[in-house]
């Protein structure tokens, strides 16, 4: 998923851990309250801490060998960036692609809190928290199977042993009785296994199928980027957790995804002429790049919100 450009914030009154900040101006970064190197304008640090009582920030820095080290600075020096939602995003499907379900869940609710967020942020985190479910569903099945297994081998086995004539009472059948009785009781427990584990594998299908209507409405926007974010974490969620037999497929099939990867990324690639044109303070060129952007992909938020 592309990323947009977006704004610097005023000074805060406070500022959190893993804010990125930029620096105003040229201004001495210090270690132990000395000097330990000047820091250039443009440069962006992520924050560590903030003291509200001496308005010092401590920044995410690397000393001369490339070993991380806390810089402070004061905090009228910096400007706060502004989150991107689409970054964001972005980690939070690739976070899904991973199976890392609670963190894309919550990636995903803090970019659909952001300004210029689109509202199916807040949409696919619900449906992620109930895919969470039902995959965790699943896998509880999966392990009561294998507690159950070895209860149902045991009935099996002396069901077997049970399965015989009374040698001295020819016409006694109550052990093939009870034989039959163990080999019912078996059967019916790995059945029940079976329709547990059948149960929780639709429930992870209802639910991707709710994740590809997302896709297609994206689609149908002309947001390709984030259809393909979908429609590939649909198919690696389905190999991760779903049988062969059962495997889920995306409504946009492999051929169209081709398609629609070549649109994202020429429009992408004019995202970052965009970009570098807005640098050198060329504001028309950015804007005849953002335009031919746009035709590749008309949805994409990215190049809208640049």
């Amino acid at each position: 998923m592309a990323v947009s450009i977006l704004p610097l914030l005023p000074v805060a009154a406070q500022f959190a851990k893993d804010d990125e900040v930029q620096l105003k101006q040229d201004e001495p970064l210090s270690f132990n309250n000395s000097t330990y190197r000047e820091g250039h304008k443009g440069e962006i640090f992520t924050v560590l801490a903030y003291r509200s009582d001496t308005r010092k920030l401590y920044l995410l820095a690397t000393d001369s060998v490339g070993k991380p080290i806390a810089l402070s600075v004061a905090d009228s020096a910096v400007m706060i960036k502004r989150k991107d939602p689409e970054v964001i995003a972005a980690k939070a499907f690739e976070a899904l692609r991973a199976g890392k379900l609670d963190q894309a869940q919550r990636l995903l609710e803090d970019a659909g809190k952001l300004e210029g967020a689109q509202e199916l942020y807040t949409e696919a985190a619900a449906h992620i928290r109930d895919l969470t479910k039902a995959i965790a569903d699943y896998q509880q099945g999966l392990i009561q199977q294998q507690r159950e297994q070895s209860e149902i081998d045991r009935r099996r086995k002396n069901a077997a042993v049970m399965d015989r004539p009374n040698p001295l009472n020819p016409q006694d059948n109550s052990n093939r009785l009870r034989a039959a009785d163990a080999r019912r009781e078996a059967d019916e427990m790995e059945q029940r296994t079976k329709e547990g584990l059948n149960a929780a594998q639709s429930q992870i299908i209802s639910e991707l199928k709710l994740f590809d209507e997302l896709a297609k409405k994206e689609l149908a926007a002309n947001n390709y980027s984030v259809a393909l974010e979908i429609t590939d974490m649909l198919s690696a969620i389905s190999a991760r957790y779903l049988s062969r037999n059962t495997r889920f497929e995306p409504s946009i099939a492999e051929y169209q995804r081709k398609d629609l990867q070549e649109k994202v990324s020429l429009a992408h690639d004019q995202l970052a002429k965009a970009k570098l044109a807005i640098s050198v303070k060329k504001i028309n060129e950015a804007r005849r790049c953002i335009e031919e952007g746009l035709k590749s992909e008309p949805g994409s938020a990215s190049l809208r919100q640049l």
